[in-house]
């Protein structure tokens, strides 16, 4: 078993492919192709089979079957000619003629297959003004069937990713609705959860996780009124120096104060789905509720959200029950008025943010790090219905944390890799949820963690430098010196794909790496 390259698609240097999936045996991934590459132009059959797909979406984008066409028409007016600086979208079945380019973007991120077919986010630098900016695109494999889906938001932030998320069929992304009122959803509504279903569906706002509050207008007014004793009855005091009783009339000041509620952005991403419900994390600082007055569930920034897929079934999950205080204040009249000018007005304490991270589906079961304020960052797991959060092990006892990354399920086992103030280390966990365990000739700082076939492929350094390294169980060993001697081929970007030959399903993993001679390229074991 040895390691080949695939193609140079970058004769001047790293290539870089990135984001590699697997779709029906084709790899599809992005890759920086320099200067002076040439794309080779869609097969006859291509084109064809791509002519009906290009008309398809019209749905809620907005776009006509004629806003396809040009964009097809400017994506094939690439084809054989040498393009500049940039990244690509490509596609491979493993060989060097095989492997080709679809269309080049300014920046593509969150690779997903929906149903068979390709989702991405994606500036192609066309959006309308020109402004470009990030949006949903989708492909079926070919040149022609790359297209675009939906305009999130023109000129969207390129640093957020979006985080596509799939399940059941069912496409859940996170986009920022810039129309703002469009008297279907009243308010601007920041980066929340959507949803898409389907070519005759169009995308549809799934929630608007958390609204805020703010103080709009103080307005202070004077008015008299009777002093009434406890049987609501005026109190008289004497008055001149007859001794005549008059009602006692005192002065009160009111506060009236407005507020209004503007619709923060909660940043909803990490999707995990289990057993048809699903998992994410999102920011907040405020209240949670559908009728914001009504609720008694707060949270913190960052925490750990529950949902069966239905805006009533969407809540989160309680980590850190350590109190913490955000500002939140209510509308009406306060009396004294001076109560408003007080240093706590319009503050409220609740449980703090356990900032959730690497969430996996294990079993029937979610894994994931996250901090108590007690153990510091560590392994924590909940049921697929959203109950009973627990932490597995602090392998880093007291509030110092092992910080676990990379959680991959590879056969029956949970990989991951934690500082137990040892150094960073491979660890293993079964299904039982059980201590963890190092895992034995793993090597040092493993990264890259991937299961292809039910093993666990990774990159570790040694005296031979950072080189690729499989685990099966709790042992492992070093694959292949791929930089011949003390280098690093830094392998990464692990996918395989499987092909039936001979009435046998195949498996062939693919990777980037560095032999020393040509940059980071593609490769195959």
């Amino acid at each position: 078993m040895g390691a080949r390259l695939i193609r140079d698609l970058n004769p001047a240097g790293s290539s870089s492919p990135e984001s590699i999936i697997s779709i029906d045996g084709l790899l599809f991934f992005t890759a920086d192709l320099g200067a002076g590459t040439t794309i080779e132009p869609p097969t006859d059959e291509e084109a064809s089979d791509s002519d009906e797909n290009a008309t398809e979406e019209s749905d809620e984008n907005n776009n006509t079957a004629a806003d396809n066409t040009a964009l097809n028409e400017s994506n094939n007016a690439n084809q054989g000619q040498a393009l500049g600086q940039g990244i690509a979208l490509l596609k491979s079945d493993g060989t060097a003629e095989g492997t080709k380019v679809l269309k080049e973007f300014q920046s593509i991120n969150d690779l997903v297959e929906v149903n068979g077919e390709l989702y991405f986010i994606a500036d192609d630098g066309s959006g309308p003004d020109a402004t470009g900016g990030n949006r949903l695109w989708r492909s079926d494999g070919t040149a022609r069937g790359t297209v675009l889906v939906k305009d999130l938001y023109p000129g969207a932030d390129p640093s957020f990713p979006q985080d596509l998320f799939e399940i059941d069929g069912v496409l859940f992304y996170s986009a920022i609705d810039g129309a703002g009122d469009d008297g279907k959803y009243p308010y601007v509504n920041g980066y929340e959860v959507w949803r898409r279903e389907g070519n005759g569906v169009g995308s549809r706002f799934f929630r608007n996780l958390i609204p805020d509050k703010i103080i709009t207008e103080i307005d202070v007014t004077e008015k008299e009124e009777k002093v009434l004793d406890e049987d609501g009855i005026p109190v008289k005091v004497p008055t001149g120096e007859n001794g005549d009783l008059e009602e006692l009339i005192r002065t009160v000041y009111t506060a009236k104060v407005s507020t209004t509620t503007f619709e923060n952005d909660s940043f909803p991403q990490d999707f995990v789905g289990i057993n048809g419900n699903y998992f994410f994390t999102a920011q907040s600082s405020s209240l949670y509720s559908l009728e914001a007055s009504t609720s008694d569930t707060l949270i913190g920034g960052l925490e750990l959200w529950f949902s069966d897929g239905t805006e009533a079934g969407t809540s989160p999950i309680n980590i850190n029950q350590n109190d913490y205080t955000f500002y939140e204040p209510e509308e009406g009249d306060y009396e004294p008025a001076t109560i408003v000018d007080e240093q706590d007005f319009g503050f409220k304490q609740r449980s703090a943010s356990s900032f959730p991270r690497e969430l996996t589906e294990f079993e029937d079961n979610l894994v994931l790090v996250a901090n108590d304020g007690i153990s510091g960052f560590e392994l924590w797991t909940v049921t697929d219905n959203g109950e009973n959060p627990r932490i597995i092990a602090d392998l880093s006892e007291g509030n110092t944390s092992s910080s676990p990354e990379e959680l991959t399920v590879a056969g029956n086992r949970l990989y991951f890799t934690a500082n137990d103030n040892s150094g960073r280390k491979l660890w293993s966990i079964s299904n039982n949820l059980d201590r963890p365990t190092l895992v034995k000739g793993a090597g040092d700082d493993p990264k890259q963690l991937t299961n292809i076939d039910g093993k666990l492929y990774f990159s570790a350094k040694s005296e031979l430098g950072r080189e690729l390294w499989v685990a099966d169980g709790i042992n492992a060993n070093m694959v292949e010196d791929i930089n011949q001697g003390t280098g690093s081929s830094s392998p990464a970007n692990f996918t395989a794909i499987e092909n039936q030959r001979k009435g046998n399903i195949e498996t062939q993993l693919f990777f980037t790496a560095d032999d020393g001679e040509r940059g980071i390229e593609l490769w195959s074991l």
